[in-house]
């Protein structure tokens, strides 16, 4: 069983050249085998951070619950799970806990990046929105890397992210199903 145990925060170290272990190839997801790439199908379980019979707003600081979780997803012959915003720090020291145990396959993840809600005029490039949906993304990449001092807000949890979890990724969900007036007042706000 793994137990969680204390932990520092990592050193960065830049790799020379980009290095990803999934690309879309087509129709098909591809994962890096050695040197090949290979299609590979994923098979996920949506996590949040509020336990059942909980409030949203509730989430579940102990990574020990998320550990527990994890093993179970993997037990379900999941490969994936699929985080629709940022959660709390101690989701992403389980996951890294998990799947730094040789005992059984990895997990990956799949990690959402939700935006605000768009502003009245549904402009979604009015510079304020448009900054603060960068920022998402960017908080997004820094917890992956483990590299995140994100502050809450009502998206998503905050907090400091030290574990690095980005060899496990599978990619980034970027904002969410936008209303069509919202894309049909935008697009006629920036035309072509």
């Amino acid at each position: 069983a793994i137990e969680p145990a204390s932990l520092r925060f990592q050193q960065v170290i830049r790799p020379r050249i980009l290095t990803y272990p999934f690309r879309v190839n087509g129709n098909f997801l591809e994962q890096l085998a050695g040197n090949s790439w290979q299609p590979v199908y994923l098979t996920g379980v949506d996590l949040n951070a509020a336990l059942p019979g909980n409030f949203p707003a509730e989430s579940v600081t102990d990574a020990g619950i998320y550990l527990k979780w994890l093993q179970m997803i993997g037990s379900l012959g999941a490969n994936t799970v699929h985080a629709a915003t940022i959660l709390p720090p101690a989701f992403y020291r389980a996951f890294w806990l998990y799947d730094r145990d040789a005992s059984h396959p990895p997990l990956w993840l799949l990690q959402g990046i939700a935006f605000p809600a768009p502003p009245p005029d549904d402009d979604l490039f009015q510079k304020d929105y448009y900054q603060s949906c960068l920022q998402e993304i960017r908080d997004a990449v820094d917890v992956v890397h483990g590299q995140g001092d994100v502050a809450s807000n009502h998206l998503h949890s905050g907090g400091l992210y030290p574990n690095d979890v980005s060899r496990w990724v599978t990619g980034f969900v970027v904002g969410h199903t936008w209303l069509s007036h919202v894309v049909l007042d935008n697009n006629a706000l920036h035309p072509g």
